[in-house]
C-alpha cells in the first residue's frame, strides 16, 4: 500500500497515465469510499481519493485489500494524511511507502505556459497559481515602458490587474514587443481574443460525477484522462466577466502588424498607450528583433527531424539534423 500526499489534484492525470502504462497490466479503478474497494475487480490497482473521509470504515474493512489482492494507493492532502493517521491507525500502519508530491499545475496548464513562453503568446490564467521558472513577475499597475523592457528580455507573469484598461494596456504592449509570451494571472476580466484556462483542476470526486453520463469506463479514471479540466468536463470554471471589444481586437492586429493605432487607443481611453505611440512616431521607441533565439531555431529543427522520422522520411530527417548541428 502506497500513500501519495499532494496539496491538490493537479498531478492526478499524470498519476493515472503512469498507472495505465505500468506492467504487468492490471484493471485500474479510482474509488472515493470503501464501497469502491469492494466494487473493484480482484487484483486491481485502486486509487482511493481522500481516504480520510471514510477513515473509520476503512480501518474496519482493511482486510479487503489483501483478500482481493489489490494494489492500493491512498491519495491524500497533507491535512487528510494527518487525519487518516489519527482516525485509522491500523490502516495507516499498513502503508509501506509514503511519497510527498510538490505543488504543480495540471499538465495542460504546464504545457500551455511553456508553449506560450517559447512562442511569444498571451494567456489568461484563472485561479490560484504561481509563476514558473523563467518568467519575470510584474504588477499590472506598472508603466508601459518597464513592461515593454521586461517583455524584450523574456516572458512575463503579470498580476494585480484592476480593470479592463489594465488588461488592454498589458496586451497592447505585449503585441507591440511581439517576441516573448505574457501570462495575465487572475485578472478581473477575460478578453475574448486571448486564450484563457483555469489553473486549478476540478476536484477529482466532482470531476468523476460529471462523467457519469458520458462513459462506461471507470469514472475516476476517465475524469483524470480528461486532465480534470473543468472545460472538458462541462463544469463551471472560475467566473470572470468576458469582454468582447472589436475595436480592441483590431488594435491588437494593427500593433502586431507594426502600426501605431493612436486613434483607437484614445477611443478606448488608453491614454498612456496613445502618448507612448506618439513618441514612437518621433523615433523614441524601437521595436525588438522578432527573430527567434538560436536555441529556439535549433529546437524547431530537432522537432521537424523527429516528425520526418515518424513519417519514415529518413532522408529529410538526416538533412534537418545536419542543419541543426551545422555551425
Amino acid at each position: 500500500m502506497i500513500q501519495l500526499i499532494a496539496p491538490d489534484d493537479a498531478l492526478a492525470p499524470a498519476l493515472i497515465e503512469l498507472l495505465l502504462a505500468q506492467a504487468p497490466p492490471r484493471p485500474l479503478r479510482v474509488a472515493f469510499d470503501v464501497v469502491g474497494l469492494y466494487d473493484a475487480p480482484v487484483g486491481a490497482r485502486v486509487v482511493l481519493v481522500a481516504p480520510e473521509r471514510s477513515a473509520r470504515a476503512l480501518n474496519l474493512h482493511r482486510p479487503v485489500v489483501t483478500n482481493r489482492r489489490m494494489q492500493l494507493l491512498l491519495w491524500c492532502t497533507p491535512e487528510g494524511a494527518f487525519e487518516l493517521k489519527g482516525s485509522a491507525p491500523d490502516m495507516n500502519s499498513w502503508v509501506s511507502h509514503r511519497l510527498t508530491l510538490p505543488p504543480a499545475w495540471p499538465p495542460r496548464v504546464a504545457e500551455a505556459l511553456l508553449g506560450g513562453a517559447w512562442r511569444g503568446e498571451a494567456l489568461t490564467l484563472l485561479g490560484p497559481a504561481s509563476p514558473p521558472p523563467g518568467f519575470t513577475t510584474l504588477q499590472a499597475s506598472l508603466d508601459p515602458g518597464p513592461l515593454a523592457d521586461a517583455l524584450d528580455a523574456g516572458p512575463v507573469w503579470l498580476t494585480g490587474a484592476q480593470d479592463a484598461l489594465d488588461v488592454f494596456t498589458a496586451l497592447a504592449i505585449w503585441a507591440e514587443r511581439g517576441k516573448h509570451g505574457i501570462v495575465l494571472h487572475d485578472p478581473p476580466v477575460v478578453v475574448h481574443a486571448v486564450p484563457h484556462m483555469d489553473a486549478a483542476p476540478a476536484p477529482w470526486a466532482k470531476a468523476a460525477e460529471a462523467c457519469a453520463t458520458k462513459t462506461d469506463a471507470d469514472l475516476g479514471v476517465h475524469a483524470a484522462t480528461l486532465g480534470l479540466d473543468p472545460t472538458a468536463l462541462g463544469l463551471p470554471g472560475v467566473a470572470r466577466q468576458r469582454v468582447e471589444n472589436p475595436r480592441f481586437v483590431g488594435l491588437l492586429a494593427q500593433v502586431r502588424a507594426g502600426k501605431w493605432p493612436i486613434g483607437d487607443a484614445e477611443a478606448l481611453s488608453l491614454t498612456g498607450l496613445a502618448g507612448r505611440w506618439r513618441g514612437a512616431r518621433r523615433g523614441k521607441i524601437t521595436r525588438p528583433s522578432r527573430r527567434a533565439p538560436p536555441e529556439m531555431a535549433a529546437l524547431r529543427l530537432l522537432h521537424a527531424a523527429d516528425a520526418r522520422v515518424a513519417e519514415g522520411d529518413l532522408t529529410e530527417a538526416l538533412r534537418l539534423r545536419r542543419e541543426e548541428i551545422a555551425p
